[in-house]
């Protein structure tokens, strides 16, 4: 014998302000003692943008059950079994309204919208976008679009590998011509650091030794 569904109705509040959603709180009604709304980690609903500058009790708890707020000038309309409700502000509303026999409302607070329904436990939607053709592609489509761009790119960057390499190639396998002592460096390089008193007296001292086609060059070696 099939088990019947147990009836267990739920209470969801939505706060809106200016078309936007503050916030919203979804709970069994038979555990529900009050929702309330604002900035206040204790609210129920809680919303770091909030236009009012105290929180409010939307819902309380009394003997009777779970009421709408009598104390908050309401305006709108309440849906029950008895069928519908209107609220005014201006009148002050002396019947208590309790939620058990509510089924929706749709409320106005000042400059902020709640709407209150009662009945089965609504399912968080998940929605998931596709991403359309072309939408967020890969980075390289900037690059290149098409077959023959690609191509012309390829080519283009083989022939500059060739170009980079040879010149690579042609640096790495040059003669090195490095000094290695300073009788490797031209006369005029030397000269500076050999003294004129050197020089004039090199012949004398010299003699056979000195090579008069290589003058500087043997002063120094001497």
């Amino acid at each position: 014998m099939a088990k019947k569904k147990k009836n267990n109705p739920h209470i969801e509040v939505v706060v809106l302000w200016g078309g936007s959603e503050l916030g919203r709180c979804q709970k069994p009604l038979s555990k529900c003692s009050g929702i309330s709304a604002g900035k206040s980690f204790l609210s129920t609903i809680r919303s770091r943008v909030w236009p009012r500058w105290d929180d409010i009790d939307i819902l309380i708890k009394s003997r009777s059950g779970l009421v709408l707020n009598p104390n908050l000038p309401w305006d709108g309309v309440i849906k029950d079994s008895d069928g519908v409700h209107v609220l005014s502000s201006t009148k002050p509303q002396r019947k208590i309204v309790g939620i058990s026999n509510v089924s929706s409302a749709s409320l106005r607070l000042d400059e902020m919208s709640i709407l209150i329904r009662v009945g089965e436990k609504r399912a968080a939607k998940t929605e998931k976008t596709k991403r359309k053709a072309g939408y967020l592609a890969s980075p390289l489509r900037f690059v290149a679009t098409g077959g023959s761009e690609w191509v012309s790119l390829t080519l283009a960057g083989v022939g500059a590998a060739i170009i980079i390499g040879s010149v690579w190639f042609g640096l790495a396998n040059r003669p090195r011509d490095l000094f290695e002592q300073i009788t490797d460096l031209p006369d005029r390089r030397i000269l500076p650091f050999i003294g004129q008193s050197h020089l004039s007296s090199a012949p004398n001292i010299l003699q056979a030794n000195l090579d008069r086609f290589n003058f500087v060059h043997s002063v120094w070696s001497f």
